[in-house]
Order: structure tokens, then C-alpha cells, then sequence
């Protein structure tokens, strides 16, 4: 891992409003961390960039139109969820929490195995549903499931680390920062902010 400290804003300066947000953004997914209190960041290079890489968006296909048992994830729908008793319905959750994380936590073992070229997979933003939805959002924080993915996607992070896989997101296209609707932007924002727990989470 290579640190390099970049010096960017002046101590006494801080970040407001949305340029906080996208400034955040922008230091989780290019791999940065930011120290608020001294305004450093640290470029941290977490795969071999020397190699030019073709990868695997979300899911992996044992055959051209069949994905692989146990290398993809699974999902659920708002209206589902709301439709269930409260129990039902997070008892949902958990079994896709865990079955996505264990899922993607082989994908990254799968492609380990392959050449170095092929090492790179784009994460599924469906990964936990409903994360950013204000009836579920809350599931997502209770301390017992903040500590599972803490535990789940440090593992996934290591493995991705040990084995120069390269790992991305691609936000949905309906995250819109530049519409005129204020909601559509609060909205982006949410998304890029479930993206960047994620990328916090594994480290």
C-alpha cells in the first residue's frame, strides 16, 4: 500500500452542503481518506494499476444466459416488505444480507483464481435492499446489523486486498445530481452515501 499525503484546503477551511458530500464521494471511491481536523488526505493504491483489467459486472454466469449457484445475489421490493408483519419482513432482510455478502465474498474468491486481467468486479448496488428507503433505512443501523456488515464486507475488503481484485460500484441512473428537483438530489445523495458505507466498511 502506498501513502501519499496530499495537502488540499487550509486547516481552518471546512466543506459545506452538497460540495461536503461530493467531496466525500469523490475520497471514498478514489480510495481516500480525508482527516477532518487537519484537512489530509491519503491516496491509498489498493490493486495493482499497472494491470489493464476486463471485468464481471454484478454477476457471474456459469453459461451465457445461466448465472452460477451461489456466486449471485438476490434482492426484494419495497412493496414486499411493506406488504409483511414487521418480523417477516426483517427476517427478510437478514437472510439477503447474508446471503448477498457471503455471495460476493466468493465472487471475490472466484475471481482470485483467475488470470490477472479478469480480476475486477463491479459490486451489485442491490446489495442490501431498501437502504436508503425511510421505512428500512433503520434496520440497516441497529447495532447487532451495523456490526454484521462491519464483520462481513472487513472480510470481503481483506480478500479483495490479499488477491488484487479490483472492486467498483456503478449508483443507479435514476441518481441524478444535476436535476432541478431537490428530491431527486437529496436522493442521489442518499445512494452515493449507501455506496460509500459500503466501501467504508470494508476498509
Amino acid at each position: 500500500m502506498t501513502l501519499v499525503p496530499i495537502t488540499i484546503l487550509p486547516n481552518n477551511q471546512r466543506l459545506h452542503g452538497l460540495g461536503q458530500h461530493l467531496t466525500v464521494l469523490a475520497f471514498c471511491f478514489l480510495g481516500l481518506t480525508l482527516n477532518r481536523n487537519t484537512a489530509i488526505i491519503v491516496a491509498m493504491n489498493m490493486f495493482n494499476q499497472s494491470v489493464n483489467r476486463i471485468g464481471f459486472a454484478c454477476k457471474i454466469n456459469e453459461s451465457h444466459d445461466k448465472a452460477w449457484p451461489g456466486l449471485n445475489t438476490g434482492t426484494t421490493t419495497i412493496t414486499w416488505l411493506n406488504n409483511q408483519p414487521r418480523d417477516k419482513a426483517v427476517e427478510r432482510l437478514w437472510s439477503i444480507l447474508i446471503r448477498n455478502t457471503n455471495a460476493v465474498y466468493d465472487q471475490v474468491l472466484w475471481l482470485s483464481k483467475q488470470p490477472p486481467h479478469l480480476r475486477m468486479l463491479r459490486i451489485s448496488s442491490d446489495l442490501l435492499p431498501a437502504y436508503t428507503h425511510d421505512d428500512w433505512m433503520w434496520f440497516y443501523f441497529e447495532p447487532g446489523t451495523v456490526r454484521e456488515l462491519e464483520a462481513r464486507f472487513r472480510k470481503i475488503g481483506y480478500a479483495a486486498r490479499k488477491h488484487d481484485v479490483r472492486l467498483s460500484f456503478h449508483p443507479g441512473q435514476f441518481c441524478v445530481l444535476a436535476s432541478e428537483n431537490p428530491q431527486i438530489v437529496e436522493n442521489s445523495l442518499m445512494e452515493f452515501e449507501y455506496h460509500c458505507d459500503l466501501i467504508r466498511y470494508m476498509g
